[in-house]
């Protein structure tokens, strides 16, 4: 991978454990990664910055994922085909209508690094055929 190929990725997690732990592991696959605790910050980011991919907790304080992506989709609607969407609620009504409604890619906690590597191939995949 050279400079050309690296990639920017916006994480929303209000797990600072698992924040950290994600960013690391993107980052020593060469990804340039911004982390942000909950949506109404990952707001901002998208409001100043394009990013190509964006890894979205469900359950977080002050704005969950699921209102992120409606500010997302009202603001910025490009990048709602960019969001991979990760949540530890996986028998959780609001949740399962939520992903249903939305056309986007979801992955349970605990999010394995094959999953998470696999879900970002194809969000960039998807990107680069447009």
């Amino acid at each position: 991978m050279n400079n050309l190929d690296i990639k920017s990725i916006l994480l929303l997690d209000d797990d600072p454990d698992l924040a950290f732990t994600m960013k690391a592991l993107l980052e020593s696959r060469n990804f340039v990664v911004t982390a942000v605790s909950n949506g109404a910050e990952g707001l901002r980011e998208i409001l100043a910055f394009e990013f190509d991919a964006i890894i979205c907790d469900l359950m977080m304080p002050t704005m969950p994922g699921d209102m992120f992506y409606l500010a997302v989709q009202r603001s910025r609607p490009h990048l709602c085909k960019r969001i991979i969407f990760i949540t530890g609620h996986a028998q959780n009504p609001k949740v399962d209508a939520f992903l249903k409604t939305v056309d986007g890619i979801a992955l349970f906690k605990p999010v394995h690094t094959e999953e998470l590597i696999s879900a970002l191939s194809l969000i960039l995949k998807r990107q680069d055929e447009q």
